[in-house]
């Protein structure tokens, strides 16, 4: 048989590591990587990135009136003078009258170096403590000290501000006269779980950094100051990082203004403010014209972000059942609808820590919700009653986010009714043990909608961190590993793989340094903060499953199929006009057809198989190696025969190419208007915690309080200007079905079963567009078509497009 290629056995040989959620260095696009415009200071190299500013104007020392002739001392009382900053987090704390004490190190040297007997002197050291005139304290000086020559001042610490002790390491000579800067050293706490490598926390194995192992821990990794390590072979090329790198400034431009003139916790205060994110024929602010071009020229409609196709099409979208039913179906998350089964909905969390396993959705409630015209029993005997549940996934985290300021989460679910038209009609959310109902009126009709930002925000977050990045970059990267390291690049399947293998190592790398990493663009502006990738862990752990990610075996699990031997795909969809699974139903069977065609092509008999050691020793590592904390599930499917084989590599093909494109490229378009879906709640609902002087606030104000919740300027900047990054297909872009590897090309048989590939292909896209005309869920006013499972790209920035792998 064909051995592996010793070359790349070398790039590939310790790839693993089980050092996921590592403290990467800051996302390069935040907020605080930008020069901060200020009058204090007119350098080109200030950069501030995460620090606040200490203005220490003098240092004077001066002799108290308590001599000491006895022992030939004197005292010395220091005074240091401390002001805050015009801007900043110590000017904030000053007016708030947070800070409440502080101490500053203090070191005297004298001004000559040595004695006059040659002795050389030492310097003395001594804490000042706060006063009214500043930071005083005392030395006791010999009298051949000599002159004070200088003063070190070692530290500054102030305690008080609710995010803990703010520290400045100074380590500075201070002169009379002179004023120094100095920078605070408290940066956001980066330690983070270690996943994979062990039960609570199993993660799949990823290629290694490069960076070593943490003095201090073992199992972390520092900062890496450089990229994270990619092999050669697997970079981006030449024309591919070009075009990323375009599309990331093209995109984050809009933000500067924003991020540039405004504080970076102020919200919105108007939605009209939030449109104006959007208007590209609006011309620049006043605040924006009147700085100086030197600092930020006149960009014009560079300044504003592309129109999303949802806003484009229904500025008041957002707002509408309709609409919220039907995105669960066709919006960029629907992959996490299931069928009620049963009732009443129940927690499998531990009761002793978490409470009743009931929900707050009773039978009552939804009955009421139906008109009484059918039973919760018929209802759920008919096939009409879907749910959305992320309760127990996130009530666990509850508690833990809260305390770090500034983000809510709950343990929620949705409840849907199948009309006889079947769209879905939302009929109820639950906010831990809160139930809330659809209104349009008053304040039943505010609640309502605050629920709904609610539990959208958690849908972003689940889509976002399980959906897209678990299901499809993290777990799909130890299949690439394995390929490289147990498969000839002359081995069939190898060639069969390679594609839909193309720059998801690159992109995860980028990911790790700027999007998912501590402290990056997900923990900065989605609602578990912190403990986004620790919840993916627990998800990993909980719900993924090999033998489930095929698309057949996901809707059957989740009920919203059944096996149809009969069909032409095997499955009978429970409804029938479910976007993301009646055309990805379709494209799976036609990759299922090419790869049923070209194994049987390679493995004419069963018992080839057996005795291919390079595959079975692929298929054994991503088991045991790729995926090492589920290695002892009995679920794996069995690699013994073609069809199992065939099998296998459908679903890797699957979730490279259809499942990835119907997750990621819609993003902007339905997601960048983020009221439709915000990434963050930054409050609680009105009901929770309730007093009277808040009740009062949301009567009079409901609109403050939905703004409230939303992301701030700052992280809807900077989100919605990830969210055009990755939406955009890259100028190389490969689709599949469009290029035969090119070997296929001299083998008669391979290359006609391509060719009949692609021609279904081209099939699925005209069933796409016939469907798009005339069914409720992806047609009508105000409604965007469902094409993100169409193959071919026309636009570049529009969802369409599936490319043969996760390559952004």
């Amino acid at each position: 048989m064909l051995k592996p290629q010793s070359v790349l056995n070398q790039h590939y040989s310790s790839c693993f590591s089980n050092k996921d959620q590592l403290p990467w260095h800051n996302a390069p696009f935040s907020s605080r990587s930008l020069p901060l415009v200020t009058n204090q200071l007119n350098r080109k190299d200030y950069y501030p990135s995460n620090k606040s500013e200490c203005y220490v104007c003098a240092a004077v020392a001066k002799p108290s009136n308590c001599n000491d002739p006895a022992l030939n001392n004197i005292q010395l009382t220091a005074t240091i003078i401390v002001e805050a900053g015009a801007t900043g987090v110590l000017s904030y704390l000053s007016k708030l009258g947070r800070v409440k004490s502080g101490r500053v190190g203090v070191e005297l040297v004298a001004a000559n170096k040595c004695s006059e007997d040659g002795e050389k002197r030492k310097s003395i050291q001594q804490d000042a403590e706060e006063g009214k005139g500043g930071y005083t304290c005392t030395f006791n000086v010999e009298h051949r000290f000599g002159d004070v020559g200088a003063i070190f001042v070692k530290e500054i610490y102030f305690d008080g501000y609710p995010g803990g002790r703010i520290i400045f390491s100074c380590e500075s000579w201070l002169q009379p006269d002179s004023n120094r800067i100095f920078f605070t050293n408290k940066s956001e706490d980066l330690k983070r779980k270690v996943l994979g490598g062990n039960p609570t926390y199993p993660y799949p194995r990823r290629c290694r950094t490069g960076s070593p192992s943490s003095k201090k821990e073992i199992f972390s990794n520092p900062r890496i100051k450089d990229k994270i390590y990619v092999p050669r072979d697997e970079n981006f090329s030449e024309m591919k990082l070009s075009s990323f790198n375009s599309a990331k400034r093209h995109a984050f431009i809009p933000a500067i203004e924003n991020i540039l003139l405004k504080e970076d916790e102020r919200r919105f205060s108007s939605f009209a403010e939030i449109d104006q994110l959007f208007d590209e024929n609006d011309n620049l602010s006043t605040e924006c014209k009147e700085t100086p071009s030197k600092i930020l020229p006149d960009l014009g409609s560079f300044l504003r972000f592309r129109t999303p196709e949802l806003l484009n099409k229904d500025k008041f979208a957002w707002m509408k059942d309709e609409e919220f039913g039907r995105q669960t179906l066709a919006g960029v998350n629907p992959c996490t609808i299931q069928l009620v089964r049963e009732w009443p909905l129940k927690s499998n969390l531990a009761q002793e820590y978490y409470g009743e396993p009931e929900s707050a959705i009773t039978k009552e409630l939804l009955e009421s919700m139906m008109a009484e015209c059918m039973t919760v029993e018929k209802a759920i005997e008919e096939k009409r009653l879907f749910v959305i549940d992320y309760h127990d996934l996130m009530l666990p985290f509850v508690e833990k986010v809260r305390k770090t300021g500034g983000r809510n989460l709950y343990g929620s679910r949705a409840l849907f009714f199948r009309t006889t038209s079947d769209t879905l009609k939302p009929m109820a959310i639950e906010l831990w043990k809160e139930a809330y109902t659809p209104s349009t009126h008053g304040t039943a009709g505010w609640l309502w909608m605050l629920a709904k930002a609610q539990f959208l925000a958690l849908d972003s977050c689940y889509h976002q961190l399980i959906s897209h990045w678990l299901r499809t970059h993290c777990v799909v990267e130890p299949y690439v590993i394995a390929t490289n390291r147990q498969l000839s690049s002359m081995h069939p399947i190898y060639r069969l793989l390679k594609p839909h293998f193309k720059d998801t190592m690159a992109i995860n790398a980028l990911a790790r340094e700027s999007l998912v990493n501590a402290g990056g663009i997900i923990e900065s502006a989605f609602s578990p903060g912190k403990y986004s990738l620790e919840m993916s862990s627990v998800a990993y752990r909980d719900l993924w499953r090999f033998d489930q990610e095929g698309l057949p075996a996901d809707l059957i699990r989740r009920g919203m199929a059944e096996e149809d031997p009969t069909s032409d795909t095997g499955v009978k969809l429970t409804i029938e006009d479910y976007p993301y699974a009646s055309d990805g139903i379709v494209m799976w069977t036609i990759i299922g057809q090419w790869v049923n065609a070209y194994v049987n092509h390679y493995y004419p008999d069963e018992t080839d198989i057996e005795f291919d050691y390079e595959i079975k020793n692929w298929w054994t590592e991503i088991r045991t190696v790729g995926h090492r904390d589920k290695k002892d599930e009995t679920w794996w499917p069995k690699l013994d025969t073609s069809e199992d084989l065939t099998g296998i590599l459908t679903t890797m093909i699957w979730i490279a190419s259809g499942h990835h494109a119907a997750v990621n490229f819609g993003q902007y378009d339905y997601a960048a208007y983020f009221p439709s879906r915000p990434t963050i709640a930054r409050a609680k609902m009105p009901t929770e915690d309730q007093t009277d002087e808040s009740w009062e606030d949301f009567i009079s104000r409901p609109e403050d309080m939905i703004l409230s919740c939303f992301p701030t300027c700052d992280q809807a900047c900077m989100v919605v200007a990830t969210l055009n990054v990755l939406s955009k297909h890259s100028e190389d872009e490969q689709y599949i079905g469009d290029k035969p590897e090119a070997s296929w090309a001299e083998n008669a048989v391979i290359k006609a079963e391509f060719e009949l590939f692609r021609e279904r292909l081209m099939d699925l896209n005209k069933i796409i567009d016939e469907r798009n005309k005339k069914l409720k869920n992806r047609s009508g006013a105000g409604v965007i078509p469902y094409t993100l499972l169409k193959t071919t790209c026309q636009d570049k920035l529009k969802g369409m497009g599936v490319p043969n792998s996760i390559s952004i």
